[in-house]
């Protein structure tokens, strides 16, 4: 008993360094162990014992460590550590025993600060961190996700604990390598995409914010170096960086004397002195927020309203406008600095477009870029007091397309028009899309000038309607017609003149005023309507033209939208490009070019406002065949186009009598006419809708004799809105209004119908069933859709809980009930319809029948019969021939084909008897032939096929006088018994 109070007692006397020399050193240790006769065999007998797997291990380790009054044996923790990392080598963590590393590393990190031993033991732990752990069975990866999250966590809070950069930067490598480097091993460990997801739903994204927030400036590039890993595998990590307010963290420090102030105060106008980061940092600020401002470009899974939390101070962007400056004072004389001059160019435009709640006025950002577009397009421009000069390279070039694109949507914001007015920006837009050659001091080259020159014009079209007054004042219509006059008359660039004609339109349809007078004073309808009669002369419209078409058509239609006095002028050249315009859709040779269906439109809605409310224009439109035309592409375009242009014809047939073109025009079969062509598209516009029809065109359910699938959902489905009506929504882009209201215009001009009869035929003439059985629908249109109203307001009191008393509620339930009985009468009617043809096909039958008896066509064949059979017997070359004939055609009815079986194909007659079977005729044969009586002891071999080979007649023929030497008396029996029966 005392010998073991003595052994303990020098234990506890003993140092950590004399604890290990005494055993077998870990991997990691790289000095020699030597022995000591300091500890006595029996005190330190168990190291045998230890030998357990590492899960054991860890276990007595964290039991040690988790209790408050032996945390503090050093000695034994330490033994623990060394037997625990010699154990595992160099192989890594296990995953199973993630939550047991965590709890060591985290003691660990909290502790190396007081107690040295644990350093070697903890340096160790960090380098086996950037081995993935290991999985000993697959599904390890999926059930083990939470223990991952947490071991990333705690790699975050090890970031900030642990005391010296050495080890900080080990935890660096070993994030990139978990995250970034797909290691290759013999044994199982976690994926990267497994541990980037760990790593997106753990806390690390918020540690590495709240880390870069509080670094200081030797840790900043490193902490940054971080966020920039992993904000470029993870948007998910953006976002959560962003909710953390990483953006405002990067802008306030990103100009580094700036960022240096006692104070948050707007930055002074001249250049603060002090240390600035390196181009390494710089370069590593700018990808970082492009990383993150990526994230916010292609948003997928974006959280909701975090664009609109994203609210930065007066600081944020004051660093940000800072550094901007900076960099363009230094870009006249370094290089790297032009290329962050329009790094950070690019970054406030993503701002401009994705992040509008952020004040870009009050920054001073708006500011400076206005002045520095016009400064860099006149050459020079002053900041901090300083003249800044401005060349002609392709870093200039792309500074000045990118301060127009951010210009472009600064001009949202009302208060930067006020400055843009103020500096007299839309001058210097004006030059840049026409330029005065007196007053440019420096010129770009010709592919700089027209690259410019694209973007230039692009923020014309925004801007011009904003400040229209600026855009009269200096002439910018006037530029825009000489653009196109210098590609008409001296070099047509298709490109160009698409630029130009769009941004021209943009112009004219924000509808202002004083521009769309400003346009037609100046003559741009006339330089529009050349530009289109240019184009009509090219042999192919491509898909180029095509546009530039349907641009010009729309401008030119909003421009002389109710205005009489152009329609006088311009109504003769209207119809003829017009007409030249249809004829290349709808008469273009084979597959000549594919036709735009925007151009069709365009087309379309010139016709309805420049054509068709002009009656001179009308008339003469009309004469020159624009009803066929019209019913020729009504045939064939699609259903948009179609919808649009019975729509015009409508309107032109209401405005003029146009009963000789309905009644003479006829459909690509050249058979059928207008009221077929308004059937079928009723048809097909019912199919489209889900009408429930029969297959013979009939009514399938007379509660619902024309509502679609869609309006039956909004009415009995869906609970009806005071302010809506399924019925009338339904009448909405739909072509069935527009042909009911084409039947009842030529209803109402029926009497002028009945006195062309005798020049044309009527209508209605020659339908099929089909079509009288559609027309018939078409005639209840209206009636059945008043129902359908009153339907939905029965509907509505019942869902609102409103009774109609009195002649209220018995007028209700009188048009509900005539609603149901016009379903039922519309069914009869088809059902009359269908008898009434039947008879009729009945009577012509009939009559077709008296006609050809009465044209005594059969005496006639018998005639012939009998003259053929004189010429038969008389002439016997003429009696061969049609021998050969008849030969030929039972040789070709027994002919098989060459792909069928003997399965198939069968022979309904015994194998030897001169008897042909023919189409599948099934004779009874009686004939002379006896049973052999050995048959049934004969051993049967393989089965022959009952006919296996095709039946032929033999060429040879013989005179009806001759009798063949081959054809004895028993055939002749046997031929006359198969007579007989």
């Amino acid at each position: 008993m005392e010998e073991n109070k003595t052994a303990i007692h020098d234990l506890n006397k003993l140092e950590v360094k004399d604890v290990w020399k005494e055993f077998y050193c870990p991997k990691y240790v790289t000095h020699l162990c030597p022995k000591t006769d300091k500890l006595s065999k029996e005190i330190l007998d168990f190291y045998e014992q230890l030998k357990l797997d590492t899960n054991c291990i860890l276990q007595k380790l964290v039991k040690l460590i988790s209790d408050p009054i032996t945390s503090d044996s050093i000695v034994r923790i330490c033994r623990l550590l060394y037997d625990y990392l010699d154990k595992v080598g160099d192989d890594g963590y296990k995953v199973k025993d993630l939550p047991l590393v965590i709890k060591v590393l985290k003691f660990l990190g909290e502790n190396v600060k007081m107690v040295k031993e644990y350093e070697l033991h903890l340096d160790r732990m960090l380098e086996l961190c950037n081995v993935p752990p290991i999985l000993e069975k697959l599904s390890e990866s999926v059930i083990h996700i939470d223990i991952m999250e947490q071991y990333f966590t705690l790699l975050g809070h090890l970031l900030v604990v642990l005391p010296t950069k050495q080890q900080t930067l080990k935890i660096h490598r070993a994030l990139d390598s978990l995250l970034l480097k797909e290691q290759v091993r013999n044994v199982p460990t976690i994926k990267v995409e497994h541990c980037r997801k760990a790593m997106e739903n753990s806390r690390l994204p918020l540690t590495v914010t709240e880390l870069l927030q509080a670094s200081f400036l030797r840790m900043y590039p490193k902490i940054l170096e971080l966020v920039f890993l992993l904000s470029s595998i993870s948007h998910k990590c953006c976002y959560r960086m962003l909710e953390a307010n990483i953006l405002n963290v990067i802008f306030i420090r990103m100009d580094l004397p700036y960022a240096i102030q006692l104070q948050c105060t707007r930055p002074p106008d001249l250049l603060l002195d002090g240390e600035e980061y390196s181009d390494e940092t710089t370069l590593l600020i700018m990808n970082t927020l492009w990383s993150l401002m990526k994230s916010i470009i292609f948003s997928n899974n974006m959280p909701r309203n975090l664009r609109e939390n994203l609210k930065p101070t007066h600081c944020v962007l004051w660093g940000l406008c800072y550094a901007f400056k900076r960099q363009i004072c230094y870009s006249q004389y370094r290089k790297f600095s032009a290329k962050i001059r329009n790094e950070i160019a690019m970054i406030i435009l993503i701002i401009s477009i994705t992040l509008p709640s952020w004040n870009l006025v009050s920054s001073g950002i708006a500011d400076a870029v206005i002045k520095y577009l016009i400064g860099i397009e006149f050459g020079s421009t002053t900041i901090f007091s300083k003249v800044i000069k401005f060349g002609r390279t392709t870093d200039d070039l792309h500074f000045e397309k990118t301060l127009l694109l951010i210009v472009t949507h600064l001009a949202e914001v009302d208060a930067c028009i006020f400055l843009m007015i103020k500096r007299k920006l839309m001058q210097t837009v004006l030059q840049i899309v026409n330029p005065d050659i007196e007053g440019t001091k420096v010129t770009w080259n010709t592919s700089q000038f027209w690259d410019l020159w694209i973007h230039a014009v692009n923020a014309l079209s925004i801007l011009a309607p904003k400040m229209p007054e600026q855009f009269i004042e200096y002439g910018g219509g006037i530029r825009l017609c000489v653009m196109l006059e210098w590609c008409l008359n001296t070099k047509f660039d298709i490109k160009i003149v698409m630029n130009c004609i769009k941004t021209i339109c943009i112009i004219i349809l924000s509808n202002n005023k004083y521009l769309l007078e400003y346009f037609r004073e100046y003559g741009i309808i006339s330089s529009l309507i050349k530009l289109i009669k240019y184009i009509l002369k090219f042999e192919k419209l491509k898909e180029k033209e095509q546009k530039v078409l349907t641009l010009a058509l729309i401008s030119v239609e909003r421009l002389m939208r109710k205005q009489k006095f152009y329609h006088d002028i311009y109504g003769e050249y209207s119809i003829t490009f017009i007409m030249k315009l249809l004829f290349r859709c709808i008469y273009q040779k084979g597959s000549e070019f594919q036709l735009d269906q925007r151009l069709l439109l365009a087309i379309g809605s010139y016709i309805w406002e420049c054509i068709i409310w002009s009656p001179k224009s009308l008339e003469k439109f009309i004469r020159y065949g624009g009803v066929y035309i019209i019913l020729d592409l009504i045939e064939i375009v699609p259903y948009c186009s179609r919808c649009l242009f019975l729509a015009v014809f409508t309107d032109m047939c209401d405005n003029f009598f146009c009963g000789p073109f309905l009644c003479t025009w006829r459909a690509t079969d050249k058979r059928t006419g207008l009221m077929s062509l308004l059937a079928k598209i009723w048809r097909e516009e019912e199919i489209r809708i889900e009408v429930k029809r029969n297959v013979d065109g009939t009514v399938k359910d007379v509660k619902l004799p024309q509502m679609s699938k869609n309006q039956w959902l909004n009415t009995y489905c869906i609970k009806l809105a005071r302010d809506n009506s399924p019925a009338i929504i339904d009448m909405i882009g739909s072509v069935r209004s527009k042909i009911f209201s084409i039947c009842k215009i030529i209803e109402r001009d029926n009497e002028k119908y009945e006195m062309a009869k005798e020049h044309y035929k009527k209508l209605h003439a020659n339908l099929s069933m089909e079509d009288r059985i559609t027309i018939s629908t078409i005639e209840l249109y209206f009636t059945l859709k008043l129902g359908q109203v009153w339907i939905e307001v029965a509907k509505y009191f019942e869902q609102v809980g409103i009774t109609p008393l009195g002649m209220d509620g018995q007028a209700l339930f009188l048009m509900t009930q005539r609603y149901l009985l016009w379903g039922k009468m519309t069914k009869e009617r088809q059902a009359r319809i269908i008898q009434s043809i039947e008879k009729e096909e009945d009577i012509e039958e009939k009559d077709e029948y008296a006609r050809i008896r009465n044209s005594k066509l059969i005496l006639a064949l018998d005639a012939f019969d009998e003259i053929d059979y004189m010429y038969r017997t008389t002439d016997r070359s003429y009696r061969i021939k049609k021998k050969y004939e008849q030969i030929r055609q039972i040789n070709l009815a027994l002919k098989f084909p060459s792909i069928s079986g003997d399965s198939h194909c069968h022979r309904t007659f015994q194998d030897k008897i001169m008897v042909t079977a023919i189409f599948n005729q099934h004779q009874t044969v009686n004939s002379g032939l006896t049973t052999d009586p050995c048959l049934s002891q004969m051993k049967l071999g393989k089965i022959l096929p009952i006919s296996p080979c095709d039946s032929y007649i033999s060429d040879i023929t013989y005179d009806s006088e001759l009798l063949p030497s081959f054809l004895s008396n028993t055939c002749l029996s046997n031929i006359e018994k198969f007579l007989e029966n």
